[in-house]
């Protein structure tokens, strides 16, 4: 809030901070969810994990699948698999390869035009496998609804809620409270 008084004909008296401005790095909120990420390390031994459930070609996944990666890793989370599998049925089965210490979270990575198909079938795989949440890698647009009702639990994309996000997942895994 400034605030100042005109001191004659065209000249402007100095402006004066009412309340003094706190400056906040950009950075400071991925700060903050690696730190109680650092902290959940030093008491569980590991990282919270996100398995990466792309599923085709490197040119169907890859930009999705990158995405989701550094999202993830801005967050503190350990990021697994990623690999390109063949189909939801060999996502699944990655999941179930990474054994007991597999991740409760996985992220859909391909593209669009799979969606409508690949959608349903793995998120429902992966939650019948043990997942907890699924997350779908693109903005879902009218067919939200859809995937929700496939078993779709949060969706990120360019200009979502990031940190949010982030934050949330992490009050899921017992990072932060």
């Amino acid at each position: 809030l400034l605030t100042g008084a005109r001191a004659g004909a065209g000249h402007a008296a100095p402006a004066v901070l009412e309340r003094a401005i706190h400056v906040h790095p950009y950075a400071e909120a991925f700060e903050r969810l690696r730190e109680a990420s650092d902290e959940y390390v030093a008491a569980c031994g590991h990282r919270p994990r996100v398995f990466l459930a792309s599923v085709g070609a490197p040119a169907d996944h890859l930009a999705r699948t990158n995405y989701s990666r550094n999202l993830m890793e801005a967050g503190g989370f350990e990021v697994t698999g990623g690999a390109g599998y063949a189909d939801a049925d060999g996502a699944v089965e990655a999941w179930r390869e990474a054994g007991t210490e597999a991740a409760a979270i996985a992220v859909i990575c391909g593209k669009d035009e799979q969606y409508p198909t690949l959608v349903p079938e793995l998120a429902r795989g992966l939650h019948a496998a043990g997942v907890r949440t699924v997350i779908l890698a693109g903005n879902p647009g009218a067919n939200e609804g859809a995937y929700r009702e496939a078993g779709v639990d949060r969706f990120v994309f360019v200009k979502c809620d990031v940190v949010g996000v982030l934050r949330g997942l992490l009050v899921e895994e017992g990072v932060l409270s």
